[in-house]
């Protein structure tokens, strides 16, 4: 078995090379007769390069381990899919908040993660296609809270990690600002005042599980959540719900189903700071409109359980 390592030198508190060396040791010892190959980029422009010169001998690798956040593993995801490699990835959680290895089981200990990768239980999942011109693997959002993961890259995401994100949350629920938006899901069209969106494919989003409680990332739909403005009791439920896994219950939130989503400004509104770019994955997108299909289908190696 070839294995590929590929990590991101700035994730998990710039501790990514440290969680690679210690898995390439753990596969050695856990897999027989395993080829470890380890490639690194800080921008994950050397890894589009290396995809690109792999690209017409896939076979080359039969297992992608991703070390990293959903930040790292998106754009992996998307350089693999534009390069037409169907190889199995492994996501191997050790960024901030780690979203979509979580719901997958995969944000582990590195000899359970070995494990994982020998028992090989493989299951097809789908993508967010993001403005016809990438692939996301959990998340198309905007608004509120947002635009906080993108700005806390520097020595205080390094410190403090995921607290820096809830730290920002704390700081923006103070001062909450809700746009007026136009969403478009599959024929049906409406518009509403929202402190944030988001376009999910798990049920993670933010580090906080049961975000979108109907989710499923082997379902063929993508689930589009919107919080709805309202007052202190409002947000106070939506918290509960959250906690309890019921938010699609909340009468403050929206929740949809569908394979095609757009989102714009209504004609006329004003337009609030917060909501001026999109974000994909955690990493900062273009400006609005956003617009999320379906994307292609990836094999993920899960936990088994």
């Amino acid at each position: 078995m070839h294995i590929l390592v590929v990590y991101n030198p700035h994730a998990g508190r710039r501790r990514a090379h440290l969680y690679a060396a210690r898995f390439e040791r753990m596969l050695l010892k856990v897999i027989p007769n395993v080829l470890v190959t380890k490639m690194s980029s800080t921008s994950l422009k050397g890894v589009r390069q290396f995809w690109k010169a792999n690209a017409n001998n896939p076979q080359n690798f039969d297992v992608v381990v991703i070390i990293g956040g959903d930040g790292t593993i998106g754009p992996s995801v998307d350089t693999m899919i534009k390069n037409g490699l169907d190889i199995p990835i492994y996501c191997y959680g050790h960024g901030t908040a780690n979203d979509f290895a979580s719901y997958f089981g995969t944000n582990c200990g590195a000899k359970r993660a070995a494990r994982n990768i020998l028992n090989n239980k493989i299951v097809e999942v789908d993508t967010i296609h993001v403005n016809e011109k990438m692939y996301a693997v959990n998340v198309a959002c905007g608004g509120a809270f947002t635009n906080g993961v993108t700005k806390y890259k520097g020595t205080f995401k390094r410190i403090l990690g995921k607290f820096a994100y809830l730290l920002h949350a704390a700081f923006v629920a103070i001062t909450l600002k809700s746009q007026l938006l136009r969403f478009t899901v599959d024929d049906q069209t409406f518009d509403r005042e929202v402190y944030l969106f988001y376009i999910i494919n798990t049920k993670n989003v933010g580090g906080l599980k049961n975000s979108a409680p109907l989710a499923c990332p082997c379902d063929g739909v993508l689930d589009l959540v919107c919080i709805k403005k309202c007052g202190f009791f409002g947000k106070l439920a939506i918290k509960m719900h959250q906690s309890l896994g019921t938010l699609n219950r909340c009468k403050h939130v929206k929740t949809m189903q569908g394979k095609s989503f757009r989102v714009e400004y209504v004609p006329g509104s004003k337009v609030i700071q917060t909501f001026t770019l999109t974000d994909t994955d955690g990493n900062a997108n273009e400006p609005y409109p956003l617009t999320a299909t379906v994307g292609r289908k990836i094999k993920v190696i899960t936990s088994g359980n």
